[in-house]
Order: structure tokens, then C-alpha cells, then sequence
């Protein structure tokens, strides 16, 4: 058992040196080429690495990248459309939304698919509105911004590897019991939870659109879909919940860090100031070899930090108080969308159980 308990809990601070690891060398490398939305590869390496995955296969890797690029140039294809015909652009992305969802709630689609569909189908089309070029760029960027994820990552994995898992004890003990009947929701079901997300992000969208610096509001469509889109109002509760806290605690974590680049504005002391978080909130996401009870909130919390700080900082660098400012309004945008999405799911779900029991009663 002490063996057992040793090993485990190699496990967590491997994974933990890992994603500092690769958060630090990501980190350090999108800073210094720079180029447009080179902080996304950082924000991916934390979100892939504060999960218990392996190294991603070459043939996943590349079946990914090519799935992001299509996703991207649909985007671009719909920005002239949504110019000429706004109606028609505005029903083919939500009908293809939709679709999405739907399978997503079926189980054919996975949860990464949906986020690439809803930065394909929503991000891009937004900013492409204001201006073809801001689209053209933010697709360059990203797809050379995600191109270099797989290399850091296999390389954080080849330094710090996981460690053989522990040995199951009575291993050829099988316990059976009375296995539970799931129920399978019906079609009209999986539609209404498909319709949800749909009719949530639509003010969003619109939105951004109208206003002249859509691209500000990215982050709170983005969320407001992926909060949308969870299976139940329970779960959607708890995630907001979650998500409020950890747009606390990363507000909180960001305004530090960037106070304390200001002092001495050097890439080496941000990029130590990153490690020393993750070292600080690794325990909380890696327990043994799995999970912490509140790993999602403290892995949520690390992201929202990058997001915080990391446009201000790769775009103006580390002198100047407007980026302070930016960082209390995406603050502010953070603890925005975690209150609309759960009230206007809440709303919803109340809408339609009143319409469900109504029909039952009349029939």
C-alpha cells in the first residue's frame, strides 16, 4: 500500500513539473517570436496539460490540426456572405450551430469539436463583420499558434513522463451487481438541449457584430456556448458556479503578476512568475494519479489568467497602465457571461419543462 501511495502521488508531481514545464517554454517562445494570437499556444499547452492525458499521437495531432484549419476557413467563408446577405449568413451559422449541438448531445460529436465549430461558426464570422483583414489575420495566427502546440507538448512529455501506474491489487476480483438502466432521451429532448446553446449565444453574437471592437467580446461567446451547451441545469449550475470562483481567483492572479512585471519588466521574470503559480495551484489539480475534487475550478482559474494578461502583454509588452485597465474589464466580461448564461439557461429550462408538463396534461 506504501508502495501504491508513493507511486500515485509520483504521478501528480510529475504532471505538475510537466505543465509548468510547458507552460514556461510555451510561454517563453510565443513572447519572443510574437507574431498575431501567438498567446494562444500557451493557453492550449495549459489546457491539454492540466488534463491526464498522454502524449497525443502524431496521427491524432495532425487529424486535430487539419480539423481546426477546416473549422477556421469555413469561418472565413461565411464572412462575405454575412456582409451581402446578413438574414441568410446569420440562419445558415445558427442552423450549422445547432447541428452541432445536436450531435454533441447525442454523443457523436465530442466536446472538442463543438469548441472548434464555435470558434469556426461564431468567432471568426464576428470579426470578419468589422473587418476582412482582423479575420484573415486572426486565422493565420491561430493556425501557426496551433501548429506548435504538438511539438511542446511531446516534448513536456518526454521530459517529464508518467511514472508505470501502480499495480491493481485482486485484479482478477470482479464485483457484478444490478446493472442500471440508462434512459435514452427522446429526439424533442435532444433538440431543446441542441436549441439552448443556440438561443443563448444569439444576443452575444448579434452583439458583437453591431459593436465596433467585436473582437473584445470573443471570450464571452465562447463561454456563454460552452456554458450553454452543458447537459443539465444542475451541471450547468455547478459549472457557473465554478466558473465564477475561478474568474476570482484568476482576476486576482493576473493583477499580481502584472503589478510585479511592472516592477521589473523582463520576459524572465513574468515567465518565473507563471512558474511559480503553476507550482502553487498544481497540488490543486493533480491528486494521485487523477484529478482534485476541484481541479476544473483551479485549471479554469490558470486560463483565465493567460487570457487576463497574456493579449495585453504579447501586443504592448510590459510597460504601460491601459493594460491594467484591460485586465478589471475582462474581469468584468468573465463575470458577465457566468451570470447571463445561467440565468438565461435557467429561464429556458424553466420555459420548457412548463411547456413539457402542459402537453403531458393536456394528453
Amino acid at each position: 500500500w506504501a508502495c501504491s501511495r508513493m507511486s500515485t502521488e509520483t504521478i501528480a508531481r510529475q504532471r505538475i513539473y510537466r505543465l509548468t514545464f510547458g507552460l514556461a517554454t510555451s510561454l517563453a517562445f510565443a513572447n519572443a517570436l510574437n507574431w498575431p494570437a501567438s498567446f494562444i499556444t500557451p493557453i492550449v499547452i495549459v489546457v491539454i496539460l492540466t488534463l491526464p492525458l498522454p502524449a497525443p499521437p502524431l496521427r491524432l495531432a495532425v487529424g486535430l490540426f487539419l480539423a481546426i484549419c477546416l473549422s477556421l476557413l469555413i469561418g472565413l467563408a461565411f464572412v462575405m456572405p454575412l456582409k451581402q446577405f446578413p438574414v441568410f449568413g446569420l440562419l445558415a451559422i445558427f442552423i450549422l450551430l445547432f447541428v452541432t449541438f445536436y450531435g454533441a448531445a447525442r454523443g457523436v460529436l465530442s466536446a472538442l469539436i463543438v469548441m472548434l465549430a464555435i470558434i469556426g461558426l461564431g468567432v471568426v464570422p464576428a470579426i470578419g463583420a468589422n473587418s476582412t483583414t482582423a479575420a484573415v489575420t486572426l486565422v493565420q495566427g491561430t493556425v501557426l499558434a496551433l501548429a506548435f502546440v504538438p511539438p511542446f507538448l511531446w516534448i513536456a512529455h518526454a521530459v517529464f513522463p508518467d511514472p508505470p501506474a501502480p499495480a491493481k491489487r485482486n485484479e482478477t476480483e470482479t464485483v457484478v451487481g444490478p446493472t442500471e438502466k440508462k434512459e435514452v432521451p427522446s429526439s424533442v429532448d435532444i433538440a431543446r438541449f441542441a436549441m439552448r446553446p443556440v438561443l443563448v449565444v444569439l444576443p452575444v453574437f448579434l452583439f458583437m457584430l453591431s459593436a465596433s471592437d467585436g473582437a473584445k467580446y470573443v471570450v464571452v461567446f465562447i463561454k456563454a456556448a460552452t456554458l450553454a451547451a452543458q447537459s443539465g441545469t444542475e451541471v450547468t449550475a455547478s459549472q457557473a458556479k465554478e466558473m465564477t470562483w475561478s474568474t476570482v481567483i484568476g482576476g486576482v492572479i493576473a493583477l499580481v503578476i502584472w503589478e510585479l512585471t511592472k516592477i521589473w519588466p523582463s520576459l524572465f521574470w513574468y515567465v518565473l512568475l507563471h512558474v511559480i503559480v503553476v507550482l502553487l495551484i498544481g497540488p490543486r489539480i493533480f491528486s494521485d494519479a487523477g484529478l482534485a475534487p476541484k481541479a476544473s475550478m483551479w485549471s479554469y482559474a490558470l486560463v483565465t489568467t493567460l487570457i487576463i494578461n497574456s493579449p495585453a502583454v504579447f501586443g504592448d509588452g510590459f510597460s504601460g497602465d491601459p493594460s491594467g485597465v484591460r485586465t478589471w474589464e475582462r474581469i468584468g466580461m468573465f463575470l458577465f457571461v457566468s451570470v447571463y448564461a445561467s440565468v438565461a439557461v435557467y429561464l429556458f429550462d424553466r420555459l420548457s419543462e412548463r411547456r413539457r408538463n402542459k402537453a403531458q396534461a393536456e394528453s
